[in-house]
């Protein structure tokens, strides 16, 4: 088969198939490891297949030479997270055969019901009065409590007013298409019971009366027009500007439209089979277990340098003491994301800056006597870590990265900390302009 007959196939298809291509394309020139086109006598040809790859979202995998020092026998995909694992193994001629193991459909991830919280139907000058009851307590303990003993207080106060004062719902076991709404579910209800009804009738009387494969047909066509028109509505309302809780005229797309690229996808979700010192792991906890130990052993641990290598006196002036001001905090609070994910505390951004105003004096306290104690919460030294994938064979843990989200109370007192630090070396002169971010000398981070 020629490329002009392969593109021609792959023209006919529709963009929701998945497409599986492999054999002996002939184009030595082709280094699939940087994705060019090196010295070759045929570089137009080799290129138009790269073009090709491009026009239909296709991937090819095999990156080993399959024959003497080049790559002939390709496999393109049009769905690269199906492919597990790539190998070059020897063939029964002159060429190595390429053994590629893939999932025919991508793994689907039954997502657990979970709460919601409806922050819409919230009572908030309730929740903040309770708060403040949260605050007087503190404020009582301060003296004889630790770090770890009040931020509990406060942990608890916030748990009790969700509770309390804020609304839930379980998320549904099967994830709902966002356009579709219940107006739709209705009709699709109908739908299936008038289909239904004329299934029966066609066993038991061998026929459908006219009138009620008429309704059948009508029914089909208004539910493809609802569901068509719903779609669209949707697609169109990703991109309008519309009011927010970071203010009018903003844009607060980026959410939903990442939520409509993932009711779209085709890519497998989880983690697939993983493989660690020739075992094989399959269960959620197996797999959990090792890429903890991959990931602990590329960890690198600070070694604190001995303090007979550090200099006596230092030509630059102390630092003075860290001023954490109620103004700052609050500040901090209302210029969080509220659609951020929270950390192990289970504390939403939305919260935090819904009641800015009676937290703010509570993690003062807080802050203050961590900063004093050289203590922290128990729960700020926990994070919830998720395995990334990179790139490579799918059942290597070192291909997969991690990333851990930490309490945002805890990421706060980390940005006091880190830009006053930075402050003090920029006025002082102590820091190289190449190291000072410029993130931590935002101006409206400058008092806390």
């Amino acid at each position: 088969m020629s490329l002009t007959e392969l593109e021609r196939s792959l023209s006919r298809l529709s963009p929701t198939h998945s497409v599986v291509i492999g054999g002996d394309f002939n184009l030595p020139g082709w280094d699939w490891r940087n994705q060019q086109v090196g010295n070759c006598r045929y570089p137009n040809l080799h290129r138009r297949l790269g073009s090709l790859l491009d026009d239909h979202g296709l991937t090819q995998v095999v990156t080993e030479p399959t024959r003497y020092q080049n790559t002939l026998d390709l496999l393109l995909v049009s769905n690269p997270t199906v492919v597990n694992e790539v190998t070059v193994v020897p063939g029964v001629s002159d060429h190595d055969c390429p053994l590629v193991k893939l999932n025919v459909r991508p793994t689907r991830r039954l997502q657990m019901r979970r709460k919601v919280l409806l922050y819409s139907k919230a009572q908030w000058e309730k929740f903040g009065e309770s708060i403040e009851a949260v605050r007087d307590e503190i404020e009582a303990k301060v003296t004889y409590a630790s770090v770890n003993e009040l931020w509990l207080i406060f942990k608890t106060g916030i748990e009790k007013g969700i509770n309390d004062f804020i609304p839930q719902k379980l998320t549904p076991h099967k994830a709902n298409l966002p356009w579709v709404t219940n107006g739709i579910r209705r009709l699709i209800k109908k739908r299936d019971r008038l289909s239904n009804e004329c299934r029966h009738l066609r066993k038991r009387e061998g026929l459908i009366p006219y009138v009620l494969e008429e309704r059948l047909r009508d029914l089909k066509r208004t539910l493809q027009f609802a569901l068509r028109k719903a779609y669209w509505n949707y697609v169109e309302s990703i991109f309008t500007v519309e009011d927010d809780d970071e203010g009018p005229g903003k844009y607060n797309c980026m959410k939903r439209f990442w939520q409509f690229i993932k009711n779209n996808r085709n890519d497998s979700a989880g983690i697939a089979e993983l493989k660690s010192d020739g075992v094989l792991f399959s269960e959620p906890a197996e797999k959990a277990d090792a890429l903890n130990r991959q990931f602990k052993k590329v960890f690198t641990q600070e070694i604190p340098i001995p303090p007979h290598l550090l200099p006596d006196t230092s030509e630059h002036e102390s630092m003075p003491d860290i001023v954490i001001t109620l103004k700052g905090i609050e500040m901090m609070l209302k210029k969080l994301k509220p659609h951020k994910a929270p950390g192990p505390d289970g504390i939403t951004p939305r919260i935090l800056k819904q009641l800015s105003r009676v937290i703010a004096p509570i993690l003062r306290i807080i802050y203050r006597l961590s900063y004093d104690t050289g203590e922290i919460p128990d729960d700020w030294h926990k994070g919830n870590v998720v395995p990334v994938y990179k790139k490579g064979d799918r059942t290597d843990p070192s291909n997969y990265r991690p990333i851990s989200l930490t309490c945002i109370c805890c990421k706060m007192m980390e940005h006091i900390l880190a830009s006053s630090i930075m402050r003090h070396g920029d006025e002082k002169d102590i820091l190289h302009p190449s190291n000072m971010g410029s993130d931590l000398r935002d101006p409206a981070s400058n008092n806390y």
